[in-house]
C-alpha cells in the first residue's frame, strides 16, 4: 500500500465518511498526540490545573465545528484507544476529554496486553461501513500526522476488522451513546 499525503487521506475520510450508511469506527493507537492536540486545555493539565483544563475542554467541544459535524450524522459511531499502562499524562487528558465530551461515540480503552500476538497497525485507522479504511501515518513521539493509506471498497481490510474485533472484545466501556 501507497503512502499518500495528509491532504489525500483527508479527502478520502471526507469521502468515505460522506458515503457511509451505517457506521464509522476509530482505532487510536499512539500514547500521546499532543503534536494535535496541543492547546489551551492540554496545557493547562500539563501544567497541573485540572480544574481550568476540564473548563477548556468543555468549553471547546461545545463550540467544535468539526465535531457538531461529525455527530450529525445518523450514524453508528464507536471508537477504541489501544493504551499502554501506566497511562502517559496526555492519556490522562485524553480519557477526561472522553468522559466530559465524546458524547455520541461508544468509546472504550483496551490494554495492547490483552490483544496477545495481534499485529496493531502503526497509525490510527478508521473503518467506514465496514468495508473501506483511512489508516494515518505519524513520526515522532508525540503524533505528527505525515499523510495515510487507503484501502477503498473492496480492498481486504480483514486485518483492521480483526483488530477492531479484538480490541472491543477486551475493551473497557468509558462512554456510551
Amino acid at each position: 500500500m501507497k503512502l499518500v499525503s495528509l491532504d489525500e487521506a483527508g479527502e478520502a475520510w471526507d469521502a468515505f465518511f460522506g458515503e457511509a450508511k451505517d457506521s464509522v469506527f476509530k482505532c487510536e493507537v499512539l500514547q500521546d498526540y499532543t503534536a494535535v492536540d496541543m492547546g489551551p486545555s492540554l496545557q493547562a493539565w500539563y501544567d497541573g490545573d485540572k480544574d481550568l483544563s476540564i473548563k477548556l475542554m468543555v468549553e471547546a467541544e461545545r463550540t467544535n465545528e468539526w465535531m457538531k459535524a461529525y455527530l450529525a450524522r445518523a450514524l453508528h459511531r464507536a471508537r477504541v484507544h489501544i493504551v499502554h499502562k501506566p497511562y502517559s499524562p496526555y492519556l490522562q487528558w485524553e480519557i477526561e476529554c472522553y468522559r466530559r465530551g465524546h458524547k455520541g461515540e461508544d468509546i472504550f480503552l483496551s490494554s495492547s496486553e490483552e490483544l496477545g500476538d495481534i499485529k496493531v497497525p502503526d497509525g490510527d485507522f478508521w473503518i467506514f461501513d465496514d468495508s473501506s479504511v483511512v489508516e494515518y501515518a505519524y513520526e515522532g513521539p508525540h503524533g505528527s500526522p505525515v499523510g495515510g493509506y487507503i484501502y477503498p471498497p473492496g480492498s481486504d481490510i480483514t486485518h483492521f476488522r480483526l483488530v477492531r474485533d479484538e480490541a472491543l472484545k477486551h475493551g473497557e466501556l468509558v462512554v456510551q451513546v
